[in-house]
C-alpha cells in the first residue's frame, strides 16, 4: 500500500480518470433512455443532469478540503465514530462491486447479441476480472496511467460517430420543448445516473498534486462528459427520429452502421472490440475505489488483500442474472439506490461535521 502513498495524481490523470468512470455503458442506452421520456429533447435533459452533477462535484469538494489528507473512509470514521463510519464505507464498497458487475454484465449482454460468441459468460467474467484485479494491485500509478492510455484509444471512435451527422434531418430535432418542459425535466433523473463516478472526488482528493486547480479541472471533465452523452443523444435522434430510437435497444450501436470506412467492413463490430478495454477501465476504477476504502478503513498494507478477496462478489452479482431485462433491472436497481447512497453521504458528513465541531487532524 506504500506505492499508494506516495503516488500522486496529476491534473491530466484526475481528467482521465473521471472521464474514465463516467463514460461507458451510458453511450449505447443512454439516447433510449432519455428519448424516452423526453423525446427529441433528451439533449435538455442530459445539460441538466450535467448542472445538478456541477454542484454535487462542488458539495464533495467542500467537504474533501475539510479533510485535505484523508480519504473517505478516513474522514467518515473521524467524523460519524468508528462503528457508523465503518458501515457507511462497507455500503459504499457494495456499491462500487455491484456497479462493476453490474457494467461488466450489461456490456457482455451486447457482446453477445452482436458478435455472437459462444464462449461461456463465466469464462468471459473470469478473463475480465483478472485484469480488473490486476489493476487494483497495482496501485493508484497503474491505474491512472492505464486510463489515460484508453483514453487516448478510444477517443477517435467519437469522430467517426459524426461523420453521418451531416447528411441528417435536422427537422428530427424540432421543435423545442416540443412537449413542454416537464418531459425533460423527468428524464433527467436517468441522465444524472449516467454521470456516475464523479463521487471518486471523495476517494482520490488526498492525491491530487495540484488541489488549487482541482475545482476547475474537474469541471472541465463533467462538460466532456455532457458533451459527449448530448452530442451522441442528438445525433442519434438526428439519424433515426425519436420513434425508431425509443424502439432500439442499443440505438448508438446501430447508429454506427451507418458509418461508411473503406478499411472496415462492419465499424459497430470494431467499436465493440475497442470499447471493451474501457468497460474494464470503468469496472476496474470501481473495483480499485472499493478495494482501496476498504483499505484505508482496517490497514493501508492490506490493499492487495482486498483487491484478491473481493473478486467473488463481483463475479456473483455478473452472473446472477438469467436475460437482459433482469440484467438492467440490476443496473437500475443499482445505480438508482447507489445514486442516493452517494448523494447522501457527503451531504450527511459535512452537516454532522459542522454540529460536532469535527476538524482535521
Amino acid at each position: 500500500m506504500k506505492r499508494h502513498e506516495k503516488r500522486k495524481i496529476s491534473q491530466f490523470e484526475w481528467y482521465a480518470i473521471l472521464i474514465g468512470a463516467m463514460v461507458g455503458v451510458g453511450v449505447t442506452t443512454l439516447p433510449r433512455e432519455v428519448t424516452a421520456e423526453a423525446g427529441r429533447d433528451g439533449w435538455i435533459s442530459i445539460t441538466i443532469a450535467a448542472l445538478v452533477v456541477l454542484i454535487y462535484s462542488q458539495i464533495c469538494i467542500y467537504y474533501a478540503k475539510m479533510f485535505p489528507d484523508k480519504t473517505l473512509a478516513q474522514s467518515s470514521v473521524l467524523v460519524l465514530g468508528k462503528y457508523l463510519g465503518s458501515a457507511v464505507i462497507i455500503l459504499y464498497a457494495l456499491y462500487t462491486f455491484i456497479t462493476a458487475a453490474a457494467v461488466l454484465r450489461m456490456f457482455m449482454e451486447l457482446v453477445y447479441i452482436y458478435i455472437q460468441i459462444t464462449v461461456p459468460l463465466i469464462l468471459i467474467l473470469f478473463i475480465n476480472l483478472a485484469i480488473i484485479v490486476y489493476l487494483s494491485r497495482c496501485g493508484l500509478g497503474t491505474l491512472s496511467r492505464f486510463t489515460i492510455v484508453i483514453m487516448f484509444a478510444t477517443g477517435p471512435l467519437f469522430f467517426l460517430f459524426f461523420q453521418p451527422a451531416f447528411a441528417g434531418e435536422y427537422v428530427n430535432l424540432l421543435p423545442v420543448l416540443e412537449w413542454g418542459v416537464m418531459p425533460p425535466l423527468i428524464a433527467t433523473q436517468e441522465a444524472v445516473l449516467a454521470f456516475l463516478g464523479i463521487e471518486l472526488i471523495l476517494i482520490f482528493y488526498p492525491y491530487i498534486n495540484n488541489k488549487k486547480s482541482f475545482s476547475r479541472v474537474t469541471t472541465l471533465a463533467i462538460g466532456s462528459v455532457w458533451f459527449i452523452y448530448a452530442s451522441i443523444t442528438a445525433v442519434v435522434v438526428l439519424m433515426m427520429g425519436v420513434e425508431q430510437v425509443e424502439l432500439i435497444y442499443w440505438p448508438f450501436l446501430e447508429h454506427m452502421k451507418l458509418v461508411e470506412m473503406e478499411i472496415f467492413e462492419r465499424l459497430d463490430t470494431l467499436f465493440i472490440y475497442m470499447w471493451t478495454s474501457k468497460i474494464v477501465l470503468v469496472a476496474g476504477i470501481q473495483y480499485f475505489a472499493g478495494t482501496f476504502s476498504l483499505a484505508h478503513l482496517t490497514n493501508k498494507d492490506y490493499h492487495d488483500i482486498w483487491s484478491l478477496a473481493c473478486w467473488p462478489i463481483v463475479l456473483v452479482a455478473a452472473w446472477y442474472p438469467d436475460s437482459t431485462p433482469q440484467v438492467e433491472e440490476l443496473a437500475g436497481t443499482t445505480a438508482l439506490y447507489g445514486g442516493i447512497l452517494i448523494v447522501a453521504i457527503p451531504i450527511i458528513l459535512i452537516i454532522v461535521a459542522k454540529i460536532r465541531g469535527v476538524k482535521n487532524e
